[in-house]
């Protein structure tokens, strides 16, 4: 692992920290409190996301690299299913409550990026993964791509796809932080959060480019 690596890795630990701490500060001071019958269902995917995002900067920092990226699909639709939480019907959220929901990666961006005006940010995002992230979790070619360096058994991940899946991760609290606080109307949380993503992101230290796995 290189020490730009392990810098990152502990960055977006320090990052998912402090958004998790601004929702779970309002809980302490008595704040949050629900305000319709879906709050459990959502609370339930702010909680899974962090502990989602600790469990991929564990494995990548002891260099358990294929867990970590077959983490990457249960993150994101953890976040979809939050939205749709959010903003579906109410036959969406009983689907989603009978283990019945299934996220379409074709559809569920654009009703997203409509309701929340996230331009196309979801759309393009579901629609470019949706392969890979099935081939990750279900140890498909691009799980299998990373057993080999050069001649040898022997795992190699590069820099920058570990890169890619830490910001997969950090996106992830960052717009559930935001979602919550949308929900709750704790406007506070959700100009923290903003101030503290963009002091996270604006010291990256390296472009990820296209390197996906």
């Amino acid at each position: 692992m290189t020490p730009n690596i392990e810098a990152e890795i502990n960055r977006a630990a320090r990052l998912g920290a402090k958004l998790e701490y601004l929702v779970y500060n309002k809980h302490k001071e008595g704040k949050l409190v629900s305000t319709g019958k879906n709050d459990d269902l959502l609370m339930g995917y702010w909680s899974l996301i962090f502990d989602y995002g600790k469990g991929i900067g564990c494995l990548l920092l002891h260099e358990f690299y294929a867990p970590a990226f077959a983490l990457f699909r249960p993150l994101v639709e953890a976040l979809v299913r939050a939205c749709i939480v959010e903003i579906g019907n109410p036959d969406d959220v009983q689907k989603i409550r009978q283990d019945r929901f299934k996220v379409s990666y074709e559809k569920d961006g654009v009703r997203i990026d409509n309701a929340l005006g996230t331009d196309k940010m979801f759309e393009n995002f579901l629609k470019e993964v949706r392969l890979l992230l099935h081939s990750l979790t279900h140890s498909g070619t691009a799980q299998l791509g990373m057993r080999f360096d050069g001649d040898k058994v022997g795992a190699s991940v590069t820099d920058d796809q570990q890169l890619v899946l830490l910001k997969a991760s950090s996106n992830a609290a960052f717009l559930i932080t935001m979602l919550v606080g949308k929900h709750y109307d704790f406007g506070d949380v959700m100009a923290a959060a903003d101030r503290i993503f963009w002091e996270y992101g604006k010291v990256y230290l390296m472009p990820t480019g296209n390197s996906a796995p």
